[in-house]
């Protein structure tokens, strides 16, 4: 008997939220507005593939011998990319502000901005392979048996390419 599996998972996690977003309240002719400071968008991309066979050979010679042979492998691999996306508003003076008629803001200047983008990609595999091998033989009044295994599992990260690109306007 033999079986084969193979399954592919894209996990595709893409976050917008700002958890390291400050803000910044300002008086501008006399209404309060809230200006963000810092601006942060982080998007996960995650692969995710599982492989893994099995099998298992026996022989029984009559009612005096059982032979077998049994083996698994399991790999389970997964890129995970997280690239980071920063704006600072450091230093920001706003200015030239128009709001509608309801005093809604509509459009402000701002004399900087500074952006960063970090990429983070992490990838690792694991491993698990076993092998085991094993025979019983039988009497009238008793039965023996032997088994000889080895297994081996391993974890494998890869490198961790960090790349920043830093931009001021």
């Amino acid at each position: 008997m033999v079986a084969l599996q193979s399954q592919l998972r894209l996990a595709a996690e893409h976050t917008n939220s700002m958890p390291n977003a400050r803000w910044r309240t300002i008086d501008i002719d006399g209404r309060s507005i809230t200006l963000p400071i810092r601006l942060v968008q982080n998007v996960v991309d995650i692969d995710r593939q599982r492989e893994s066979v099995s099998g298992t050979i026996e022989r029984r010679f009559g009612n005096n011998a059982y032979y077998y042979l049994r083996g698994t492998f399991n790999r389970f691999t997964e890129v995970n990319n997280r690239p980071l996306h920063l704006m600072d508003f450091n230093e920001v003076r706003f200015a030239n502000p128009v709001f509608d008629e309801d005093g809604n803001l509509l459009q402000i200047s701002n004399t900087r901005l500074a952006g960063r983008r970090q990429s983070n990609t992490r990838t690792f595999e694991d491993s698990f392979r076993s092998l085991a091998s094993g025979a019983e033989w039988y009497a009238p009044n008793a039965k023996t048996s032997a088994q000889l295994s080895y297994s081996l599992a391993k974890n494998t990260q890869g490198q961790r390419p960090r790349r920043v690109c830093h931009s001021t306007i």
